[in-house]
């Protein structure tokens, strides 16, 4: 646990500030997250649901809103599945993720993978897969009103877009997201519990 000291009406006083985010089990040391990983990749389980999940991805895979992959373990087993896909169809790795730490920015760099900072503003075309597990229904929104669904057939691995299209407010989300069809993928691990499968827009 670290300490942060905060100031509040010119009065200092000391807060905990817990590191890891709130979905962990446990905190995965983040000096050996690359360990981790590789490790996870190597499970029956993990394998079998890659091997599941790759069947019906298309196009491009894209992995959204992962996570801090060195400190939480929902967000490692996450990171680990999405290599297993990318690695299964010969992609190389195409993420986004405002939250990066540099660590990790610099392990997905070191892989020769593209990573996305910044917004939603690259276009796609043809067909693309969007690997985004349990990402808040803000992030559907802005990734479906973007410019990276405008013009491709698209596979989302993610959350129900049934159950948070109520949410949405952009016209064009609303839209986009009732033309998919979802199917729940079956599976007892924790970090993709409650997983969905949605399928297809198509422009």
């Amino acid at each position: 646990m670290d300490w942060q000291v905060v100031s509040k009406k010119s009065k200092s006083r000391i807060r905990s500030h817990q590191t890891s985010t709130a979905s962990s089990l446990y905190k995965v040391s983040f000096l050996s997250f690359c360990d981790t990983i590789s490790a996870s990749k190597k499970d029956k389980s993990l394998i079998s649901l890659s091997e599941k999940c790759s069947e019906i991805c298309e196009g491009t895979i894209i992995a959204v809103g992962i996570g801090n992959f060195s400190s939480a373990l929902y967000s490692t087993s996450q990171q680990a599945l999405y290599e297993l896909l990318i690695q299964d169809k010969g992609q190389i790795g195409v993420f986004f993720d405002p939250g990066y730490l540099p660590s990790e920015v610099e392990y997905l760099e070191e892989q020769k993978w593209q990573v996305n900072q910044g917004v939603f503003n690259q276009e796609q075309t043809g067909s693309c897969t969007f690997f985004m597990i349990h990402c808040h229904y803000s992030l559907y929104e802005t990734l479906l009103s973007s410019p990276w669904v405008s013009q491709c057939r698209v596979t989302i691995i993610g959350n129900s877009l049934n159950d948070m299209v109520s949410k949405f407010k952009q016209p064009s989300a609303i839209s986009i997201a009732s033309t998919f069809h979802s199917s729940k993928l079956e599976t007892i691990d924790l970090a993709f519990v409650d997983t969905f499968i949605s399928k297809n827009f198509t422009p």
